[in-house]
């Protein structure tokens, strides 16, 4: 037999144990804080955000004008949140093409996404028409809230919230 031309694997040297944990019971203080690491907003996250603009701009345009005062109403929320000109963009875009309604809610996976897109819904309109008004019963409808769900969310807007 010929000997092997590989060299030899060295030994693995065992790396050294760990310090021991601290006895929380017996340690002198609170533990140090955790590091703090900057926040990534996921993905379910702005897509959240997104479907909440769509459900503003489609509520507003829930008797097929959008007019003035409601866009300003809309990009004057926008504006409040702190958003980029490329998200203002976006907006206005949305605005030329609003989702349907039926389209709004298929988008919907939870009861507290529901419950969201509906009173984004409504803080994107002043209830003054029979077109909005049958707007948010049929948005209600389709997102599975009843009509106590809906009393609630109502009063969480303050009048004049309803009104600027």
């Amino acid at each position: 037999p010929r000997p092997s031309r590989t060299p030899p694997v060295p030994a693995r040297s065992t790396p050294p144990p760990l310090p021991p944990l601290p006895n929380v019971a017996t340690s002198p203080g609170p533990l140090p804080p955790l590091p703090v690491t900057p926040e990534v907003e996921s993905t379910a996250t702005v897509g959240e955000a997104i479907l909440m603009l769509r459900a503003m701009v489609a509520a507003a345009n829930a008797d097929h004008e959008l007019d003035t005062e409601e866009r300003a109403r809309i990009e004057r929320a926008t504006t409040d949140v702190g958003v980029s000109e490329d998200e203002r963009q976006f907006l206005r875009t949305e605005m030329e093409h609003p989702w349907s309604l039926k389209k709004l809610a298929e988008s919907v996976s939870s009861l507290e996404l529901a419950r969201e897109v509906y009173l984004a819904s409504l803080m994107a309109i002043d209830v003054d028409s029979a077109a909005e008004a049958h707007y948010l019963r049929k948005l209600a409808e389709r997102l599975g809230l009843d009509q106590m769900a809906v009393e609630e969310l109502e009063g969480l807007l303050e009048p004049e919230d309803l009104d600027e």
